[in-house]
């Protein structure tokens, strides 16, 4: 199943990206709220290099949050390593509206860039996806 999921992370980074996927993408067992994290290291003054890719490995029974969480951190990865970027700034939240990784806080009626607000979630609550 790993290797899935980084044949997966590898086909959708080149197809978001037109990049070549060059670090390790596993499943996490440890995660219960964040469904994936990406990695970095700083290789320099405010430079960054991804290192690795994780996702919670609860997330195989849902293929749409699966994919939502890994666009997320593969829009991270992809500004680590091209403008050094490690927030959720513009940059990632214009990336993100691209590739369809948002959603609307029923409350606020907002745009979120870090939360997963889905009705099929337990107890229909909401899942952070990563905090900056």
């Amino acid at each position: 199943m790993e290797k899935d999921l980084e044949k997966l992370a590898k086909n959708l980074y080149k197809e978001m990206f037109n990049e070549v996927l060059t670090i390790p993408v596993t499943f996490n067992n440890g995660f219960t709220v964040t469904l994936g994290r990406a990695y970095y290291k700083p290789v320099g003054n405010n430079t960054y290099k991804p290192t690795r890719l994780e996702i919670a490995s609860n997330l195989t029974n849902n293929l749409e949050h699966l994919m939502f969480a890994l666009k997320h951190e593969l829009i991270h990865v992809y500004l680590y390593e091209k403008f050094s970027d490690n927030t959720h700034g513009k940059r990632f939240q214009n990336y993100a509206k691209k590739f369809g990784v948002y959603t609307i806080n029923p409350h606020t009626g907002k745009e979120s860039f870090t939360t997963l607000y889905a009705s099929t979630l337990p107890k229909g609550g909401a899942i952070n996806v990563r905090k900056a």
